[in-house]
């Protein structure tokens, strides 16, 4: 009996531990949950550069690192040495460095970080803002602006060069060499108010003004010499454009441009018109016959073993020139370039005695080797001949009217020897496809003996369209060529021309 009451006093009691258990822990589940709630702070422990940030929302870390560590990088030089001799120094801004700390809080925000909502990450959170963790510490990326950084840095050395509006030799200096990859690694690994020692090399320049006169315009590069034919007007045109590419004086790494060179041919500059071919067909052009000098030029030049830039052929072969060693040029284009890359002054001359077109490249020559030039007819379209009857002439009589030009694709080689002759290589060099045109060839009509001989009309009378008359025009003459021959030019060994 007694155990039965015993019994029924227990039950209240076990029931009220249960409700007191069950309590607590809805309280201890509810603090856990509205505690580890994420807070949008960075995880306490947390230290930038030894700048505690930890508990702090990004924003209110981005500021103190502002305030405690921006100071001591805009206070910071970067030290030029070469071993303990200082040579050059610079702030950071001028250096175009700069400390990322806008990254650095977005790392320390990140780092170690508890995502997600739910009650694990709660409770993490939990322990860690009652218990603490283990302190981090995150560093401060450093942002380079090569740009400005290699305009800042000290000069790199300066031979000795050619001063073409004064016609002297300026005197180099001195330079330093900097690993720019080295710098930027280094510069992202400097302590905060640390100046950083940066080992540079110092270097001589290449050449001092001494030797830059000793040798500047010593050696002829190359030359070639041209015979200039055509009518005086033609003549002229070469003249004056061989007179204005004359003395021009190329710095090593500079491009010569023959149309910026000459100029624009005009009859004010005393250019006249001379023939010349435009799409094919035969023209009084203002300047015609310029690409005789331009052609001249750029056969000098190969045999200067200089870097042809752009160069176009003419739509025929040239008779002046061997195959493949023609430069086309016209005012908008085409264009004919190359560039001085032999380390040294380069300087035109340009001369015509007579008929004699000669253009010769003045430089230094330090191998003392040569260039030959050389040529393969790859194929050949042969032209064909066009008959047309004519009254102009006597029954039967003939008269080129045009010369036919045979059609040829060619590739041209440029071998290198040294002193001793010995060939060092042989490359090609440009590949130039010339086109064939029909010979026009006029002949006498025959006339019937039957029948009085009609009187030709106007029309009749006049010659081809690709024919120039003299007189009073009823006698055909042969459209003047003078950038080409009557005759395909003979296939021959063009190093044992003159030019």
């Amino acid at each position: 009996m007694k155990e039965k009451v015993l019994e029924k006093l227990r039950r209240p009691r076990l029931w009220g531990a249960a409700a007191a258990v069950l309590v607590l822990t809805a309280l201890l589940a509810a603090a856990i949950y509205h505690f580890g709630a994420d807070d949008g702070r960075i995880r306490p422990g947390t230290a930038v550069e030894g700048t505690d940030v930890g508990g702090l929302p990004p924003e209110e870390a981005l500021r103190r690192l502002e305030a405690e560590l921006l100071p001591q990088y805009q206070s910071m030089q970067i030290l030029f040495c070469d071993g303990d001799t200082l040579i050059a120094s610079l702030t950071w801004e001028e250096a175009g460095a700069a400390p990322d700390l806008e990254a650095a809080v977005e790392a320390a925000y990140a780092r170690d970080r508890v995502s997600g909502d739910g009650w694990l990450s709660r409770l993490r959170r939990v322990w860690d803002r009652l218990f603490g963790r283990e302190e981090t510490e995150g560093t401060v990326p450093v942002t380079v602006c090569r740009e400005v950084l290699e305009s800042a840095l000290p000069p790199l050395p300066q031979s000795a060069w050619y001063d073409k509006e004064a016609g002297q030799v300026v005197e180099g200096h001195v330079g330093v060499s900097v690993d720019l990859d080295a710098l930027e690694a280094a510069l992202g690994a400097v302590a905060p108010g640390k100046d950083l020692r940066f080992q540079v090399t110092v270097e001589q320049p290449d050449i001092t003004a001494d030797r830059l006169r000793e040798v500047l315009f010593r050696d002829a590069l190359g030359a070639c010499t041209t015979t200039v034919g055509g009518s005086s007007v033609r003549q002229n045109n070469v003249r004056l454009s061989a007179a204005a590419i004359n003395g021009t004086v190329l710095n090593p790494g500079e491009t010569f441009d023959y149309n910026a060179v000459v100029g624009e041919r005009t009859e004010a500059k005393g250019y006249g018109a001379a023939p010349a071919y435009v799409n094919g067909e035969t023209v009084s052009d203002i300047g015609g016959g310029i690409c005789q000098t331009s052609s001249t030029l750029y056969l000098a030049a190969l045999r200067s073993n200089l870097a042809i830039t752009e160069r176009v052929n003419h739509r025929y072969v040239s008779s002046y020139i061997p195959l493949g060693m023609d430069a086309t040029v016209s005012w908008g284009g085409p264009e004919f370039r190359f560039r001085n890359d032999t380390g040294y002054p380069l300087r035109i001359d340009a001369a015509m005695e007579g008929d004699q077109l000669t253009i010769t490249l003045y430089g230094t020559d330090l191998d003392e080797g040569r260039v030959e030039m050389t040529y393969e007819v790859l194929s050949t379209v042969p032209y064909t001949t066009e008959y047309r009857e004519t009254d102009a002439l006597a029954p039967g009589e003939t008269q080129v009217a045009r010369s036919g030009y045979t059609g040829y694709t060619v590739q041209t080689y440029r071998n290198v020897y040294d002193a001793e002759g010995t060939l060092l290589l042989s490359a090609p060099e440009a590949r130039s496809v010339y086109q064939s045109r029909s010979e026009i060839v006029l002949v006498g009509r025959e006339k019937e003996a039957a029948e009085p001989p009609a009187e030709e009309s106007p029309e009749a009378q006049q010659p081809p369209e690709d024919m120039e008359t003299e007189g009073d025009g009823n006698t055909p003459a042969m459209s003047p060529d003078p950038e080409f021959t009557d005759d395909p030019l003979p296939l021959r060994d063009m190093e044992a021309m003159e030019g």
